[in-house]
């Protein structure tokens, strides 16, 4: 044996033992994405360069050949793992699934059957190879397609480090910079052993190429922890998040962007995000970040002035690097949106029953007070005798009680308005509504001499007949107290753009001013000049009501003319969002 031939034995197997000892701490992490391509990209490099180094080692020329062909098992699949590891390293795990790691492997798998039947076809060696060669360069047309199919995976995952590097930030360049070289040893392996630039004639260099590959990932699997932080783990621990992450630099750039984060970007792919300035692509957020200026932890509710709007919850937490300065920020925001229409909804309700309890102390005070005066006149004048009298007091028990009567149903009323979708929509025959509403005020109207008249044609509405009922009662009910001597009232409807039909009830009374008009809506406001002897409640509910069930309300009135009070609803199915 040849002292050149004992030397190449020995590298190869120095360089067999590394990819061994890094397969053993990838193994120790093989839980990590990321460890099996590297486990497999190492596994082969070891198998290239011991049955190489067995070649060498061998005396006779059959069983060099047999070794020779044996190292490309390992050696076709190292491009392979390679390209693997780089599509999880640079964060394209989408490209992984079972489909495409079979098509991968076909090449591999194909390349080794080739090879080894090729004394049947030619198309490996094409006749080229004699018995004494010990190392291959050429071949027939299955060598070169192979060769180009195996350069150009570790090419295209050299140029996806590269990309990675340059929109990595910072604290992370040095980690991505060194699997970058030793990705590229490889590549010069081969221009040097097909050259005469080779250090040593006859020997092929890329499985020492790829054991020092492995060396340099070993260096920084335990110094930088290649498979514990950002470049492998982060699929894990950001990708998946259903939190929204990105993270800034000094100058407000966008380094890092997690897929619930582009969810606001309408679809914009991640590689053209990273790199740009904050304020560009995130332009509604452009006054947020203002308010997070400096190396300060912050937190705050946003509005995205949308339609309908977006609520979301931010936390803005700064980032140091290894030596304590200054590196940037990590932006999180979740969606509450939902959360918050329901507080919002809450605190409606809550200030909607705290005020009516302020009221309810005092309308009910008054009846509750005369119910009792008038039954104690009762007991004391039991024997009057005088009828009249008596039918004065109750008739005055009745009124009082039935006052108690209706802020009663109307308390009920509006605790039962919460949500539409709990309730059934149907479309309505309102004229019939309207009229049972009116049988309900039959004897107000009679006290009154009220003349009550509807309209010829009434569209069919959807929506929910007992509320819309309570909007019939306390508008006509309006109408009534406050209309002229006596109320003539009139009620109507039509149709109106956009799927919608209005109701109103028109009366004759003196009118209501415009400042007056814009408070009559809000919630239980009392208009002591214009409605004396009104509760404050009922046009809240209506209100309510309305916009529950999609539409809307409002009031048309000029002094001295009357006023019309009307209510729209949708006249076909809400569309479901």
């Amino acid at each position: 044996m040849y002292h050149r031939d004992l030397l190449y034995a020995i590298l190869l197997l120095i360089s067999a033992l590394a990819s061994v000892i890094t397969m053993t701490f990838i193994w120790r992490r093989r839980s990590t994405p990321g460890a099996l391509p590297l486990l497999m990209l190492m596994l082969g490099t070891a198998e290239w360069s011991l049955t190489y180094a067995v070649h060498w080692l061998v005396p006779d020329l059959p069983s060099k050949v047999f070794w020779l062909d044996v190292t490309y098992i390992g050696a076709a699949s190292v491009p392979t793992s390679f390209f693997v590891f780089t599509l999880v390293y640079t964060h394209r795990e989408n490209w992984i699934h079972w489909q495409s790691l079979v098509l991968l492997s076909v090449m591999p798998v194909l390349t080794v059957l080739i090879l080894w039947t090729d004394q049947y076809h030619g198309l490996f060696f094409a006749g080229k190879r004699q018995p004494a060669d010990t190392v291959f360069h050429d071949g027939g047309p299955w060598f070169w397609i192979y060769v180009v199919y195996a350069y150009l995976l570790i090419f295209i995952g050299l140029v996806w480090l590269v990309q990675r590097f340059f929109s990595t930030r910072r604290l992370y360049r040095n980690q991505v910079g060194m699997v970058i070289l030793a990705a590229s040893l490889p590549w010069a392996a081969s221009i040097l052993s097909l050259t005469s630039s080779n250090p040593f004639p006859g020997l092929d260099l890329p499985p020492l190429a790829f054991a020092l590959t492995g060396i340099l990932l070993t260096v920084n699997l335990l110094q930088v922890h290649l498979l514990d932080i950002v470049p492998v783990a982060r699929n894990i621990l950001v990708e998946n998040m259903s939190d929204s992450v990105l993270v800034l630099d000094t100058q407000n750039r966008i380094v890092d962007i997690n897929p619930a984060a582009q969810t606001l970007l309408e679809g914009t792919h991640r590689q053209a995000i990273l790199g740009k300035q904050f304020s560009s692509v995130f332009a509604k957020w452009i006054d947020v970040i203002a308010q997070f200026q400096g190396a300060v932890e912050k937190r705050a509710e946003v509005m995205l002035e949308e339609n309908p709007p977006r609520y979301l919850d931010v936390q803005i937490n700064p980032l140091y690097d290894r030596q304590g300065h200054f590196s940037g920020r990590l932006i999180t925001w979740r969606d509450i949106s939902e959360r918050k229409c329901v507080e919002m909804e809450r605190e409606q309700l809550i200030a909607d029953l705290d005020a009516y309890a302020h009221m309810v102390a005092h309308d009910l005070k008054v009846p509750v007070t005369a119910v009792i005066g008038f039954a104690e006149l009762l007991l004391e004048d039991e024997n009057s005798g005088d009828d009249n009298d008596l039918k004065v007091i109750l008739t005055r028990i009745h009124q009082s009680s039935y006052k108690i009567h209706t802020i009663i149903n109307e308390l009920l009323l509006l605790a039962s308005i919460r949500d539409v979708a709990s309730i059934s929509l149907h479309s309505l025959n309102m004229q019939e509504i309207a009229q049972e509403s009116i049988a309900r005020l039959e004897n107000v109207i009679k006290g009154k001499q009220a003349l009550v008249t509807y309209g010829e044609s009434w569209p069919v509405a959807l929506g929910y007949a007992p509320w819309i009922e309570e909007i019939w009662v306390n508008y006509i009910s309006n109408a009534l107290k406050y209309g002229g001597t006596p109320p003539v009232i009139h009620l109507d409807a039509q149709l109106m753009p956009g799927n919608k039909a209005r109701f109103w009830v028109k009366d004759n009374g003196p009118g209501i001013t415009q400042q007056d008009q814009a408070k009559l809506f809000s919630q239980f406001e009392r208009l002591d000049n214009v409605r004396v002897e009104g509760d404050g409640l009922g046009l809240s509910i209506v209100r309510r009501i309305a916009e529950k069930l999609g539409g809307e309300v409002g009031v048309e009135s000029q002094i001295g003319q009357g006023s019309v009070f009307y209510f729209t609803l949708p006249v076909k199915p809400i569309a479901s969002s």
